[in-house]
């Protein structure tokens, strides 16, 4: 098993992300509680911290280029309101499953929603952008994967 290094461009996404996301993570140890046995709640708070840390990150350093970097950081930014349309939204996506279930619905695939849907800032861009964001979108999901897999390994050696 080898691990990779981060490149040396410090002007690559790559190192960007690196440098943020490591520097998120340190603050957020610095931040947490001392227990021995931490609480299921616990667990899920520092869970869900991390991944906004690792999102944040990866959106910033980005920058404001892309419609999606913007878009996270904005939620972000809008915790609050952005929790309260989640949960409206997870009701939402409740009631379509149960739609989507119908034989007869199930012939009408709208990939070009559903994609709109996965991609954040995605819903207002026409078919060409919606492809173009997605392919840059998913590298940086890639990169992001690859980085903190690469923080695991030194850290387990």
């Amino acid at each position: 098993m080898t691990t990779q290094t981060t490149p040396s461009n410090p002007n690559s996404i790559k190192t960007r992300f690196t440098y943020r996301f490591v520097q998120a993570l340190r603050k957020l140890n610095k931040t947490r509680s001392v227990s021995v046995s931490p609480s299921m709640k616990e667990t899920y708070r520092r869970y869900h911290m991390i991944r906004v840390a690792s999102y944040a990150s990866m959106a910033s350093a980005v920058g404001s280029r892309r419609a999606w970097s913007r878009t996270v950081l904005w939620k972000i930014r809008n915790r609050t309101l952005h929790r309260t349309l989640k949960k409206k939204g997870k009701i939402h996506a409740l009631r379509r499953r149960k739609v989507r279930e119908n034989p007869r619905n199930s012939l009408n695939f709208h990939r070009e929603n559903d994609l709109k849907k996965l991609v954040p800032g995605g819903e207002g861009m026409d078919f060409c952008r919606l492809l173009n964001e997605t392919a840059h979108y998913i590298k940086c999901l890639r990169t992001q994967v690859q980085i903190m897999n690469n923080i695991v390994d030194h850290c387990s050696n």
